[in-house]
């Protein structure tokens, strides 16, 4: 029953891939949120999810279909063109970073570079998750016994 080999790899792929990206990030957030001191309220909490549940159902359906280059094209793209907020955070509103920056620049613009690193990585392990989840979910398609 080649349907059923579907919904348990999509299953997979999208479903225990959003409970385990979305653990491991909104914990590494929260380690990142206190170790540099920014405020998490203003991050976005949906949009990242559903971002990572279109890149999994993506990231399977191309490996089924065998374009697995499309990860790679992807990753430039989201990288290189669209994802700059994750270099540049605007956690804190701009009027009071200043103001805090005039108070002790070099000390915020060290929690700035930690906050800019510490985000960047984790956009990596979010991507590095779904990838893995996505490849999981194409092979339990593929090779689910018939």
């Amino acid at each position: 029953m080649k349907i059923f080999s579907f919904l348990i790899g999509y299953g997979v792929s999208v479903g225990l891939g959003l409970l385990v990206t979305w653990s491991v990030t909104k914990k590494l957030y929260e380690i990142e949120s206190k170790a540099c001191g920014t405020d998490l309220k203003q991050l976005s909490k949906l949009l990242p999810e559903l971002v990572g549940v279109l890149e999994r159902i993506l990231y399977t359906s191309f490996i089924l279909a065998g374009y697995k280059e499309f990860i790679v094209f992807w990753l430039l793209v989201k990288v290189g063109a669209g994802w700059r907020w994750q270099l540049t955070p605007e956690i804190i509103p701009i009027k009071q970073e200043r103001e805090r920056q005039e108070r002790n620049k070099k000390e915020q613009n060290r929690k700035m570079e930690r906050a800019r690193a510490a985000r960047y990585n984790i956009f990596l392990i979010g991507n590095a998750l779904s990838i893995i989840f996505g490849a999981l979910g194409a092979l339990i398609i593929k090779y689910w016994p018939k």
